[in-house]
């Protein structure tokens, strides 16, 4: 026979409360009634003194046998006889919690632990607020306080519920209302999968399936993207895998991770073959982008330099023949100015003898003087620095000075001018030459020639 209930201490020694009794595979509550029907003569059974005592009340399934001693007349008397603990029948403690197996923060619950103010079996149930079972899971303390974790949390099975639970409440020792159930997983048909892990452990879980099978569609930038684009894809053919994937992303998005951590995830992600890939296809549609912008660029470049070398050969060209120009004009100029000099010197030094023998020479003293000349046929003869000139003339000829002076004063009738033409009459019959200044003073002399010289006159010109 199997039982189920608590064993605890009373007065040093240890006991045990008869809770249920396991038979058809279920966990069936005795009352008063039938426990003293069941467990003569006290409704209860002896607990061995070398029974291991717990500091706690606990809970569990147990065999007990017939005593030897047993004796049916004596009141406390004992028919059974408490023996070793059962293990190999399933046994569960059902715990309640008021999350929906759908809810995104379900696996929150769990990471943020349990608070019991008693010691809850080891192997438990957790009832979802829509009628699912979740496990069978384990728990363990956390850090000796009376918060309670699932061990080694990933996925979780559910299972729809349809099973009856044997409640207790311990009044004794002022426990909650409990529940407990006997639970054959391989009878019973399994809806899913439902993800309870720690950020880090469903991080490293995902890395390691990626590792292990890297069977999916093209992979986005980065790891955000990368996993994005996988939650798009049938990577993750199974579903309870798709929402773990989701949930990573909300991490990864949300969540300052640790160094280490975020190293192997880089690190993992960054080596898949397909990741390797995806950053040679973007190197090299960076590379081909680049390259074309640089040869745009350079060929733009090689025409600019083109086109200015050719202006600058044009510019070449044409300051050499500027300064092939300027060199000739510098020449020029210095010979002009040298020969200037020079004659400037020689006319400073000669002129009034070179200009007085030349009179003589020609023979000006005497000549012949006419009023007015036309059709007159010139030639000169230069010799430096004296320009000679014959006139071939046929003029009127006057009797005396007082002869051609009236026929001057009758032909000119403004005073200055006849007080000039006086001047250069007396000049002529005193034999005086004539020295003109002026920017006209060649003309001017050539005209006076022509006026008053009957066949022939020297004009004297300083060559510079």
């Amino acid at each position: 026979m199997i039982i189920f209930g608590n064993l605890y201490q009373k007065n040093l020694l240890p006991r045990f409360n008869i809770i249920a009794i396991y038979r058809n595979g279920k966990l069936d509550e005795l009352d008063i009634e039938e426990k003293n029907e069941l467990f003569p003569n006290a409704g209860n059974v002896f607990v061995p003194p070398n029974t291991f005592i717990p500091s706690n009340v606990k809970y569990g399934l147990y065999k007990v046998y017939e005593s030897p001693t047993y004796e049916p007349d004596k009141q406390t008397s004992l028919k059974y006889a408490l023996g070793p603990e059962v293990r190999d029948i399933p046994l569960y403690e059902v715990i309640q919690i008021h999350e929906k197996i759908d809810d995104e923060h379900l696996y929150q619950r769990f990471q943020d632990g349990f608070r019991f103010s008693y010691e809850p079996l080891a192997n438990v149930l957790f009832l979802t607020e829509d009628n699912f079972l979740i496990g069978p899971l384990q728990l363990r303390k956390r850090n000796n306080h009376d918060i309670w974790e699932v061990s080694d949390a990933n996925f979780a099975s559910y299972y729809p519920n349809n099973l009856e639970f044997l409640s207790y409440e311990n009044k004794y020792v002022n426990e909650p209302k409990r529940f407990f159930v006997v639970f054959d997983f391989d009878q019973q048909m399994k809806v899913g999968e439902v993800d309870i892990a720690t950020n880090e452990r469903a991080i490293r879980d995902i890395l390691k399936r990626i590792r292990e099978n890297v069977e999916f569609g093209e992979i986005s930038r980065r790891v955000m993207q990368q996993l994005s684009e996988w939650g798009n894809t049938n990577y993750f053919s199974k579903e309870y895998l798709q929402k773990r994937l989701k949930r990573v992303m909300h991490i990864l998005k949300t969540h300052t991770l640790d160094d280490s951590l975020m190293e192997e995830v880089q690190k993992n992600v960054f080596h898949l073959p397909y990741i390797q890939n995806y950053i040679n296809e973007q190197l090299n549609s960076y590379q081909n982008a680049y390259r074309k912008k640089f040869e745009d660029e350079h060929r733009d470049l090689l025409n600019q330099i083109k086109k200015l070398q050719t202006e600058r050969e044009l510019l070449t060209s044409e300051l050499e023949a500027k300064q092939q120009d300027k060199d000739r004009l510098e020449k020029f100029i210095k010979q002009l100015k040298k020969k200037s000099e020079e004659k400037i010197a020689e006319i400073q030094a000669n002129v009034l003898d070179v200009f007085v023998n030349q009179l003589m020479m020609r023979g000006l003293a005497f000549f012949e003087t006419s009023s007015a000349l036309s059709n007159i046929a010139i030639s000169t003869q230069s010799e430096s620095p004296l320009f000679f000139m014959s006139l071939s003339l046929n003029a009127p000829t006057y009797s005396d000075l007082e002869d051609l002076w009236k026929k001057l004063n009758q032909q000119v009738r403004i005073p200055e001018y006849q007080l000039l033409g006086q001047t250069i009459v007396c000049a002529i019959a005193s034999g005086s030459p004539i020295a003109i200044t002026g920017k006209s003073s060649l003309e001017f002399a050539n005209l006076i020639a022509q006026i008053t010289s009957a066949n022939e006159a020297i004009i004297v010109l300083p060559e510079v």
